[in-house]
């Protein structure tokens, strides 16, 4: 009785010290990261989820997964959770996380969580929120754009600074024999 006892606090000490592992990965995260469980509630979030939906965690731990999402995406979320228990196998969409200002895109895979049996014990979802890199995007097409225009204005004046040029000199020698 006392060797079980001994060994069962040496796997409580084990678990205790893999959970304190697991929180540090989770708040350490900076993309999204949701594990659910097989019935599609929320099991674990990061802390990047929270400061982006501004939902407490509490909150949002055994809610449904699909209450995250826009309504509009709900159902191909659903599509893309049974191909992906069907297959056992990730796969990567793009659908709109709900947030507290509106919604944000984002580049979600969805992984199965298998359990000891090799089943379909749950899904992790991992996203990256497109909305930073399609501003960027945008800016860099912008600059792109007033650049190219700069430089044919540029172009322009040049030419027309060599016409320019060219007409004084043709005038220069339509001038001398004139004078002459």
């Amino acid at each position: 009785l006392v060797d079980y006892q001994e060994r069962l606090e040496r796997q409580n000490a084990e678990l205790m010290e893999m959970r304190g592992f697991l929180t540090a990965i989770l708040s350490s995260v900076s993309d999204v990261l949701i594990v659910a469980d097989r019935a599609g509630r929320i099991a674990q979030v990061s802390r990047s989820v929270v400061a982006l939906t501004g939902r407490a965690e509490a909150e949002a731990l055994g809610s449904p997964l699909e209450g995250m999402f826009a309504e509009g995406q709900r159902p191909v979320l659903a599509a893309m959770l049974q191909a992906v228990r069907e297959r056992r196998r990730s796969a990567t969409f793009e659908c709109d996380l709900v947030t507290a200002t509106g919604v944000e895109p984002l580049d979600l895979s969805v992984a199965p969580r298998l359990d000891d049996r090799g089943r379909v014990d749950g899904y992790v979802l991992t996203g990256r929120p497109l909305g930073a890199l399609r501003k960027a995007y945008a800016e860099l097409s912008e600059s792109h754009d007033a650049l190219k225009t700069a430089q044919a204005f540029l172009v322009r004046n040049e030419k027309l600074a060599s016409l320019g040029r060219l007409l004084a000199g043709v005038a220069h020698e339509l001038n001398n024999p004139i004078s002459f």
